[in-house]
């Protein structure tokens, strides 16, 4: 059976390819022609079906990995899991709806808490209402406590941060970017909340056991690449906060000239 697909015109022969890069890749849709919204949904869900199954079936090297792959490594509570059994420290985390639970975790440390939503929405109604920045409760929050009821939260102990961490694994290597989140009130809490300028960036020097941690638990969710969130802690400590499989990278090579394309490119290159 001959194997082909249509690109921009161009026929590609699947069984030809030797390795796919998976960045940010758009699902088709329906022709604008279409009005019906019912129709409209069948074939963008069947386009899609049959798209993951045929990329799915490539029996080729997937970077990050397989769709499939992918979906799983999203998971921010089997990620907990992991990194704490592959041997990372991790922040005092609650994962909760029971505003009792809430209420006693953040008298446990005195107010000194962060919020995360437990899924971050992307195509959704909720775009733009809510996002993935850890933020502060604050007394005045307490009013609305008896609401967490509604949906889970995921709660932890805000960690003092010297420098945020974003490791980014390419293969067997791994890049470790410093950012001075601390320096400008902006990214105090989450460097997301990006003030680039005011927000030094230099390249950093993991410890060994630290860069065999991070490929670990790389490895252990079958991608071949990952982008990692750390805090250095002002007394030494690396602290796991979450690992993206398919994070940003390239505005850490642009402010540090950390190498990671070219890893990239060579990692698709050798598996030919």
């Amino acid at each position: 059976m001959t194997r082909s697909y249509w690109l921009a015109d161009e026929e590609i022969h699947l069984d030809a390819v030797s390795a796919l890069l998976w960045r940010r890749p758009a699902l088709p849709k329906a022709s604008p022609s279409i009005s019906n919204e019912q129709v409209r949904g069948y074939i963008d869900a069947s386009a899609a079906e049959i798209l993951s199954g045929l990329f799915e079936d490539l029996n080729c090297l997937q970077v990050p990995a397989s769709r499939q792959v992918l979906k799983t490594a999203h998971a921010k509570l089997p990620q907990f899991g992991l990194a704490a059994r592959t041997g990372f420290d991790l922040p005092d985390t609650l994962i909760t709806n029971s505003p009792q639970e809430f209420l006693d975790f953040y008298r446990k440390h005195n107010g000194k808490i962060i919020t995360k939503p437990a899924a971050v929405t992307v195509d959704s109604p909720a775009k733009g209402l809510m996002t993935g920045y850890a933020r502060p409760v604050r007394p005045s929050d307490l009013v609305h406590f008896q609401d967490l009821q509604l949906c889970p939260l995921i709660v932890q102990v805000y960690v003092e941060k010297a420098v945020e961490l974003r490791v980014t694994v390419v293969g067997s290597d791994v890049f470790a970017a410093e950012i001075h989140s601390q320096a400008t009130q902006r990214t105090k809490i989450d460097w997301r909340r990006y003030d680039e300028g005011n927000t030094p960036h230099f390249e950093h020097t993991l410890p060994d056991k630290v860069s065999k941690l991070c490929l670990a638990m790389t490895h252990s969710l079958g991608l071949v690449y990952s982008a990692i969130d750390l805090i250095l802690t002002p007394d030494g400590r690396y602290i796991f906060l979450e690992l993206n499989p398919n994070g940003q990278y390239q505005w850490i090579e642009h402010l540090t000239g950390l190498p990671i394309t070219d890893r990239i490119a060579r990692l698709l290159i050798d598996h030919r």
